[in-house]
């Protein structure tokens, strides 16, 4: 990924390009977070904006991604990663973020939810429609 400045590539007719580096991205991450019930999507500042994922999962804790922006570095899911349920990533802008998540949530199969309290930094929710 080092001679990549962005995880996904879009065209100017409004197409994502998914490659082999975006899709290995993509699944490795839906195979840590096997059981999705729910991802909740946060967003925030810390010298630099940043965007968590708190993904529920049906039979383990909660597993937070956290996205800072920054050079591209998303580095494979490592056992303290697992141990933690927490994993630190950098996409280089909101268009990588919000496509990664939307790649995540149409591949978990899950829909929209409206959030209740207009002061909350959770921006997005996604809940599993059955």
């Amino acid at each position: 990924m080092k001679d990549r400045a962005v995880l996904f590539s879009t065209t100017s007719t409004f197409r994502v390009m998914h490659g082999p580096c975006s899709d290995a991205v993509v699944s490795s991450l839906l195979s840590v977070f096997s059981g999705i019930t729910g991802i909740e999507v946060a967003c925030y500042r810390a010298g630099r904006s940043v965007t968590e994922l708190l993904v529920h999962r049906e039979k383990h804790t909660s597993f937070c991604l956290t996205i800072w922006q920054g050079a591209l570095s998303v580095p494979p899911v490592s056992e303290d990663d697992l141990r933690l349920s927490h994993k630190e990533i950098s996409l280089p802008d909101t268009a990588d973020v919000l496509i990664l998540i939307t790649t995540l949530v149409r591949r978990a199969g899950l829909v929209p939810a409206l959030i209740q309290d207009p002061d909350s930094s959770v921006v997005m929710e996604f809940i599993r429609h059955d």
